[in-house]
């Protein structure tokens, strides 16, 4: 698969990243002072939690069900005005 050595394995798996990337990784490692593994961790996890958010919204559209208004979201988590 174009130039990837490997991919996500699971436990103790690599992840191959471009250059670009990698340095971007190193620079925000070495300006937080939290280790590349945990902002990789985060990005990740952050990444698959809005896409899976996406897949529910897209089902739901192909489902013919109505979005829910924000303003009840938000009141259904105590969080309105």
């Amino acid at each position: 698969m174009g130039g990837e050595s490997k991919a996500a394995t699971g436990e103790g798996g690599a992840i191959v990243l471009d250059a670009p990337t990698r340095r971007a990784l190193q620079k925000v490692s070495q300006l937080s002072g939290k280790s590349q593994v945990s902002l990789v961790r985060a990005a990740v996890r952050e990444h698959l939690e809005d896409y899976y958010d996406m897949i529910e919204v897209q089902q739901r559209v192909k489902a013919g069900k109505k979005a829910v208004p924000l303003q009840k979201v938000l009141a259904g988590l105590g969080l309105a005005d």
